[in-house]
């Protein structure tokens, strides 16, 4: 069916700019996370892994490939029952 197969597409699509945005933030939560040192005129000398951005990061690739299962499978379901 077409539209089974564009639900995949756009949801394909959607799951992988999901995953770069989690990696995203992942890799900014590990590379400058916090601020370290500081001063009060020149901003920030050193950055900091920050924990709470990094489990961020991961939650939100965890989240949007338990979505992109939820719509496969939907997709999987509608395809079976208009078959039958």
């Amino acid at each position: 069916m077409k539209e089974v197969k564009n639900l995949r597409i756009t949801n394909s699509i959607v799951w992988g700019l999901s995953i770069a945005g989690g990696l995203i933030i992942t890799f900014v939560g590990i590379t400058r996370g916090q601020c370290v040192d500081a001063s009060l005129y020149s901003g920030c000398y050193e950055y900091g892994a920050s924990p709470e951005i990094i489990a961020y990061g991961v939650s939100a690739l965890l989240i949007s490939t338990l979505i992109a299962q939820i719509v496969y499978l939907f997709a999987a379901h509608v395809e079976a029952s208009h078959k039958a």
